[in-house]
């Protein structure tokens, strides 16, 4: 029952509990193969009264263990609402991951949409975003907030190098830029605005749930114009929206995108900015909400991708055609 050497250590490997004997190591308990006969033997005299209890003294509502490593019989008496408890814990619906409780915001519009520039906050609804949203010459310029890891750091260029090796979009640190993104890892959730809003604007990707490449890709297109790939109005054609399994309060987030902008590219159930099937449920793991109307299409998540579609980047090509041309 002991702990190992570096629990709850702030960086592990640095020891947080230290022997006060030299020659002993902590080991921790998923190393072990059983307990030591010090652990039965508290069990032992803990349960001493107990296990004299003969067979016929035990109620229906007794159990009996069986302890192989020791040779011992104990039945103890549990309450059945303990164990109707524990079966129902067996029979409880998955649960819902952080990566996807980080994403689905269900203040902020479509889950993780900050505000949509020349949009009033609080207001929001996806429209064809003018050419005065997008970033100048296709170039968006960059920080890092201070609390960006080397380690966040490296994951988030991963997805930066897609965006360049598929599309003429540039992400570049910024020097005296008047408009640029500064990325955090500190912020609550994942998200970001819409297009350009003009000075310094923010992309949230916090350490809890959103610092996967997928994810950072997701959140980057929402910032250079796009949204969400199942909001968009042929949507009706390609999923179902289960309403009924819907958080009370959220149907919103699944209104379409009535004035959305198409940009040479037909709908794709593997886009980046599509979301799963289990958004916004009110039983993740069990209740769908998003069903496509193609039964051999399956779902994922933008944050167990590691790049965008060729439509993705077709389409981002198509949108910044004339920024792009002017960087040449």
């Amino acid at each position: 029952m002991d702990y190992g050497t570096h629990t709850s250590s702030e960086q592990w490997g640095v020891k947080t509990i230290v022997p006060t004997n030299p020659n002993v190591v902590l080991v921790e308990s998923w190393y072990k193969y059983e307990k030591e006969q010090s652990d039965a033997d508290q069990i032992n005299n803990l349960y001493a009264a107990e296990c004299n209890r003969e067979p016929h003294e035990l109620s229906t509502s007794d159990i009996c263990f069986l302890d192989y490593n020791k040779g011992n019989v104990y039945f103890l008496r549990l309450r059945l609402i303990l164990l109707a408890t524990a079966v129902a814990a067996v029979a409880a619906s998955p649960a819902m991951p952080l990566a996807a409780k980080a994403m689905y915001n269900p203040d902020l519009f479509q889950g993780d949409i900050k505000g949509i520039a020349g949009q009033e906050p609080g207001h929001e609804r996806a429209a064809i975003l003018g050419p005065q949203y997008l970033w100048s010459g296709g170039v968006v310029p960059y920080v890092f907030g201070s609390s960006i890891t080397s380690h966040q750091r490296d994951i988030i260029l991963q997805g930066m190098n897609d965006f360049h090796a598929k599309t003429c979009v540039r992400f570049v640190e910024r020097t005296t830029q008047h408009d640029y993104i500064e990325i955090v890892s500190n912020d609550s959730g994942c998200w970001s605005y819409v297009g350009s809003i003009g000075g310094k604007q923010r992309v949230s990707l916090d350490v809890n749930g959103c610092i996967y490449v997928g994810t950072a890709i997701h959140e980057l297109m929402h910032a250079i114009g796009f949204y969400h790939e199942h909001c968009r109005n042929d949507r009706d054609n390609y999923v179902t929206i289960h309403y009924e399994n819907v958080m009370a309060g959220l149907e919103s987030q699944f209104d379409k995108d009535s004035y959305y902008q198409y940009v040479g590219e037909g709908y794709n159930y593997a886009s980046i900015m599509h979301y799963g099937t289990y958004a916004f449920s009110i039983q993740w793991g069990v209740k769908k909400t998003i069903i496509p109307t193609d039964p051999n299409v399956v779902l994922v998540e933008a944050y167990d991708k590691y790049e965008m579609e060729q439509s993705d980047a077709n389409q981002i090509n198509n949108l910044y055609a004339a920024e792009c041309a002017r960087r040449h």
